[in-house]
């Protein structure tokens, strides 16, 4: 990678992107093939490292023999190759290849390719490849031809356009997202610049450039992806896309469900005589019981930690249950702020002492200081800084 040694925090930033996780997670597994989190995530593959299926020259129902399968690669090597194109159409996705280009050499990927021009690059933008040293185009590598390229940080010091690309004979993984939610470039999981198709920054370049003479340039909307005969050896592999929402969305992973079966902490735990009720007298749906202890000196009295439904993330409440009357008394404590509140359960437990049903209690008692039975009250546990 030709960097400068300031040109590390870029390569930092980069690593945050899906660019970056896709490059680590890929660079471990055999060529031309998806894992069963790729698969999951919605990740295909456009080449399967043995066949050109899927491919076909622009304007054309089949390949022609300048493409070749060599090595679980599709490669450019041969008299009038042409460009090629997907089978299907593409609006919104995430791709990522890799490329080995020759020296000198200059190719291309284009994206929301139509067949209504003499050309794809009349209508599809395209994220320029080539060998960066010895190649002739002023258009870079990983650079959007004639509108986009990286730019130097300044903040990171440094004062030249930065080039992540490896040199000819060498692998480099491109990564591309086009979505309603932002545009992005990446060149081996270094972020070189992003963009939103079709807004004021994008007109203003295309007026610019050499696409302002095509009405139809960008604005497709939709259309093939393609690769560029520049005339010059290219190789690519691991071509692999992730359609995307209309909204930029990804699609869930979850594709089943897990082959697990809940237990019951205490199955044979009954509860009788009482019922779990609110300060205002609503009675509540039984609780998930955590955990249970006997009163200390009172073999018929116990205390139940559970779990309910509060506007808390998560909420307990301490309770004793007087199994002989069928009290529940309720036991207010001050906030946690961690796990330790269960932890002090038992503490908590047993220094409650024996309270009468309030229901057999003088309107006198039930003002008093003394502690009365009250509904399950929730212990806040604040979420985690």
């Amino acid at each position: 990678m030709r960097t400068t040694s300031k040109s590390w925090a870029r390569l930092c930033v980069g690593l945050v992107s899906t660019a970056a996780f896709a490059s680590i997670a890929w660079a471990e597994q055999p060529a031309n093939t998806l894992t069963r989190a790729e698969s999951v995530a919605g990740w295909k593959l456009l080449f399967d490292g043995k066949s050109t299926q899927g491919w076909r020259n622009y304007k054309k129902d089949k390949i022609t023999e300048g493409w070749k399968v060599i090595d679980g690669a599709i490669v450019r090597d041969g008299n009038n190759a042409g460009d090629i194109i997907t089978d299907k159409k593409y609006k919104y996705f995430e791709l990522s290849l890799d490329y080995n280009i020759s020296k000198g050499g200059n190719s291309g990927l284009m994206f929301h390719v139509t067949e209504d021009n003499p050309a794809p690059w009349h209508s599809g933008p395209e994220v320029q490849i080539q060998d960066n040293v010895d190649g002739h185009d002023p258009q870079k590598a990983g650079w959007l031809y004639q509108m986009f390229q990286p730019y130097p940080m300044r903040w990171a010091g440094e004062t030249e356009i930065p080039d992540a690309t490896r040199p000819p004979g060498e692998w480099n993984q491109l990564f591309l997202r086009i979505s309603p939610r932002g545009c992005e470039v990446s060149m081996n999981g270094v972020v070189y610049y992003q963009f939103k198709l079709g807004d004021k920054r994008w007109d203003e370049l295309v007026a610019k450039s050499k696409f302002s003479k095509f009405p139809g340039f960008g604005k497709a909307g939709e259309g093939y992806i393609c690769l560029q005969d520049h005339g010059n050896l290219v190789s690519f592999r691991n071509i692999k896309i992730r359609e995307l929402a209309d909204d930029g969305g990804i699609s869930s992973p979850v594709d089943g469900k897990l082959k697990l079966k809940p237990t019951l902490a205490f199955p044979k735990l009954k509860w009788e005589n009482w019922v779990p009720v609110d300060e205002d007298g609503t009675v509540n749906r039984p609780r998930r019981t955590l955990e249970l202890t006997y009163a200390p000196g009172d073999a018929k009295r116990l205390y139940v930690l559970d779990q309910g439904v509060s506007r808390w993330p998560k909420s307990f409440s301490i309770s004793r249950i007087g199994s002989a009357s069928g009290i529940v008394q309720g036991v207010t404590s001050k906030d946690c702020s961690d796990w330790r509140c269960i932890q002090s359960f038992k503490t908590t437990a047993s220094s409650l002492s024996a309270t009468p049903d309030p229901r057999r209690t003088s309107r006198s008692s039930r003002d008093s200081k003394s502690p009365r039975a009250t509904s399950l009250r929730p212990i806040r546990i604040p979420k985690r800084s």
